[in-house]
């Protein structure tokens, strides 16, 4: 169990992911409720912890690409 403020509104989910510019909050396997965000400056986390979020295709492929160049470098 997860609780947080939110701009004086108090909040229970099961899991609170924490990204970059969102926070994203689920009950079960279900999206309760995202909010895209510039300041966590409103966001009070009272019990539980934050959750990050799952890597994206993305971020493998950037992961790939880095893996590579270094590789290509002689390093590894």
């Amino acid at each position: 169990m997860v609780r947080l403020k939110i701009y004086g509104e108090e909040i229970a989910c099961d899991k609170a992911v924490k990204g970059i510019d969102f926070v994203k909050l689920y009950t079960g396997d279900r999206l309760d409720r995202e909010c895209r965000v510039t300041t966590f400056e409103g966001y009070e986390l009272i019990e539980g912890e934050w959750s990050n979020p799952e890597p994206t295709v993305e971020d493998y492929l950037l992961d790939y690409e880095f893996r590579l160049s270094v590789m290509e470098l002689g390093g590894l």
